[in-house]
């Protein structure tokens, strides 16, 4: 068979199995076949290595990019894709990776950028950048959507709503916070009247011992009996 046969054979036999590689065999007649199934015992063999298919999406992906994006090469390697390409800004360059992720439905990863050329590698792998990310992001959630308490070991007997003014008066000193706004306020000594003279009523922060700007969702009492004992105490919800 002549070189230019062989040729079209290896190229029709490419397209048709689209594998990683293929056997050349050499029959007892001298002529030469292709094959994907190894060669019949007895014949002079050779493996021939074939370039990987590349899925159907990178020829959807040359279709839709942004105009200003050239396509230099695509690399099949290890089960990963690199593409290695030009962009004539940088809302297209992200454009184009964001539409690569799109019609891939993998991970995509910048390996390096240096205008006006860069290069990404799509693989179903997670980026350990990526990764680390994504988990960071889910513990910061975690945390934020946490529920904390601060419990003092005291019974708040008496709790109401004043205004500002009021709490002026019944305190110390003032609370934190403006004119006009109403505050509610707690008292742990057992008779109101009490509460009122000695000036000891506090707001939920300063009772528990957290900072003003808190945000406490509730506020809970607790008296439980265990063996005889009797124990109190007086909690605040926040996150």
């Amino acid at each position: 068979m002549s070189k230019a046969k062989c040729l079209i054979v290896l190229i029709l036999f490419v397209m048709h199995y689209a594998q990683a590689e293929a056997y050349r065999c050499l029959g007892a007649d001298g002529k030469v076949g292709f094959s994907d199934k190894p060669c019949v015992k007895g014949q002079a063999t050779e493996v021939v290595h074939l370039p990987d298919e590349l899925p159907a999406w990178v020829a959807q992906l040359k279709n839709q990019k942004p105009a200003s994006v050239k396509i230099i090469d695509v690399v099949k390697n290890d089960g990963d894709i690199n593409i290695n390409y030009e962009f004539g800004s940088a809302a297209d360059a992200s454009a184009f990776m964001r539409l690569t992720s799109t019609l891939s439905k993998q991970n995509v990863t910048l390996l390096k950028v240096s205008p006006p050329t860069g290069e990404m590698r799509v693989s179903n792998k997670s980026s350990p950048l990526f990764s680390k990310i994504i988990n960071d992001n889910k513990s910061k959630k975690a945390e934020a959507n946490k529920d904390f308490s601060k419990c003092i070991p005291e019974i708040a007997s008496h709790e109401g709503n004043f205004s500002y003014e009021e709490a002026c008066e019944v305190r110390k000193s003032c609370p934190e916070g403006k004119a006009g706004e109403p505050v509610r306020m707690y008292c742990t000594l057992v008779n109101i009247d009490q509460c009122n003279t000695s000036r000891s009523w506090q707001t939920i922060q300063e009772l528990v011992g957290l900072p003003h700007s808190t945000q406490v969702q509730t506020v809970s009492k607790q008296v439980s009996v265990v063996n005889g004992v009797k124990t109190t105490k007086t909690c605040a919800l926040y996150n």
